[in-house]
């Protein structure tokens, strides 16, 4: 009797030798890839709802922001005060910026009125920004915030009507007697390009007024503001 060993074992016609060396690192290759795919598919999406939820989040903060404006804009006073010794209406502006009394506050102060400042200014990385100063009528001092931080350009104008009924819009608000009907604002950034109009409602002229008080400056300074 004779035993012949054999290095494999046939079964059916076939020899089962297994799997090689160069099989089992193709394998592990080809998994190896597929997860990396899927991981960075993973990153991808969650990245995307990142990305989403903060850009949702900036479009609601520009949209409150806007909607205090408005309120602010639309509730500023046509009184008058004396410049020079001649009683003019209390509102300048040009197309860096503009002031006026008006009863609303970003800070949430409501009675009395409050001195408005908008102001372009130069940033140190060749940007700009608007700032928004809340004073009482007649201070030096008062409380400044930045309301739109790293623009590339802004401008304001001002809607009214020449003596012929005609609409037109000035860079520089020159009249003495009276409001502009809306002011425009145009914002221009990284993401963003928007032309802004608020109009004014304000109608008649207030001889007197209570102006607000504004105090505890840092107390203000920790309230959750639209933009920081």
């Amino acid at each position: 009797m004779k035993i012949i060993c054999n290095s494999g074992h046939r079964m059916g016609g076939r020899v089962n030798k297994g799997f090689t060396l160069i099989e089992i690192l193709i394998s592990i290759t080809i998994l190896s890839i597929v997860i990396l795919i899927i991981g960075g598919a993973l990153r991808l999406g969650i990245s995307s709802v990142d990305r989403g939820k903060a850009e949702v989040e900036k479009i609601d903060r520009l949209r409150s922001l806007v909607l205090l404006l408005d309120r602010q804009i639309s509730s500023a006073v046509q009184t008058t005060h004396t410049v020079n010794g001649e009683n003019i209406v209390w509102f300048t502006g040009d197309n860096k910026g503009c002031s006026f009394l008006s009863t609303s506050s970003l800070w949430g102060r409501r009675e009395g009125l409050i001195e408005i400042t908008y102001a372009v200014e130069e940033g140190d990385r060749e940007d700009f920004r608007i700032t928004e100063t809340e004073r009482l009528p007649g201070e030096k001092d008062g409380l400044r915030l930045t309301i739109f931080p790293d623009l590339k350009d802004a401008e304001f104008a001002y809607f009214t009507y020449d003596t012929d009924g005609n609409p037109q819009w000035l860079k520089d608000w020159t009249e003495k007697d009276k409001f502009p009907v809306a002011i425009a604002l145009r914002i221009k950034g990284k993401a963003l390009d928007h032309n802004l109009i608020f109009p004014l409602m304000s109608k008649g002229i207030m001889k007197q007024q209570q102006p607000a008080s504004i105090s505890n400056k840092e107390e203000l300074g920790r309230r959750l503001l639209p933009f920081r």
